[in-house]
């Protein structure tokens, strides 16, 4: 199956009436720029994470619209860059360790697992997006986004790690800018949302705010504001070139 797949390309990938998608509030938080080593392993202990902006407050798509989360189970998701990367770090709350659902898939495997994603539209065109998601046992899934398609055979190389604690599990990813695709402009707004899957309430929350009677989920984005300076890297593509004797 893959829970995420089959809800987000069936509901999501479509696009909205222009007058509805207005009517929707959008969330921002804006980028920060650090200068602070993280260490990638999981535990948001670095410095770099005391001054972050935070991205809080989601909001259940499933299995009832609109309901806000619970201070018990309350989300948060930190995020920061320097000139190879977005970094993003967080922390979901969980009254019970016992309802922390992890399973051993493999890559791209959602399987029972609660998870985490990032979603990011780096052109603002609403149609085009990249994926990256955490289990709380570390394991990766990816995908590219495009009308109506989430392509998750696109596999992408970027680090991440999580922890399970006693009231809930943390994560941090790096995501160098070789693994995600953008423009050249000196500053730049990336569309984004963040989803959190707790597997054994059946709830599937939301950063920026889904409304499952509004047509698209693209559309429905919110915002990372203010990445400065940042460049993609050079791409190279070999191809194979045979000269007869």
């Amino acid at each position: 199956m893959k829970f995420f797949k089959v809800k987000i390309v069936s509901l999501c990938l479509l696009l909205g009436a222009a007058s509805a998608f207005c009517q929707v509030e959008k969330r921002k938080i804006p980028a920060k720029r650090t200068s602070s080593i993280i260490k990638i392993d999981g535990l948001l202990n670095d410095s770099a994470w005391a001054a972050a902006p935070v991205a809080d407050k989601f909001i259940a798509l499933r299995p009832v619209p609109f309901l806000e989360e619970s201070i018990d189970n309350a989300s948060k998701v930190y995020f920061v860059y320097d000139d190879d990367g977005i970094y993003a770090g967080g922390y979901f709350h969980e009254k019970y360790k016992d309802s922390i659902s992890s399973e051993l898939i493999g890559r791209d495997g959602f399987g029972n697992n609660d998870f985490a994603g990032l979603i990011f539209d780096t052109y603002g065109d609403k149609l085009n997006g990249f994926e990256y998601f955490i289990t709380p046992l570390g394991e990766q899934m990816d995908a590219k986004v495009s009308a109506n398609n989430e392509d998750f055979s696109w596999n992408a190389v970027w680090q991440s790690a999580a922890k399970i604690h006693n009231d809930g599990w943390s994560f941090e990813m790096f995501i160098p800018y070789a693994a995600i695709r953008f423009g050249k402009n000196k500053i730049q707004d990336w569309g984004l949302n963040i989803v959190r899957r707790r597997q054994k309430s059946g709830q599937q929350l939301f950063w920026q705010k889904i409304d499952p009677n509004v047509n698209g989920f693209l559309t429905q984005e919110g915002k990372l504001i203010g990445l400065e300076n940042i460049k993609p890297p050079l791409r190279l593509q070999l191809s194979p070139y045979f000269h007869p004797m």
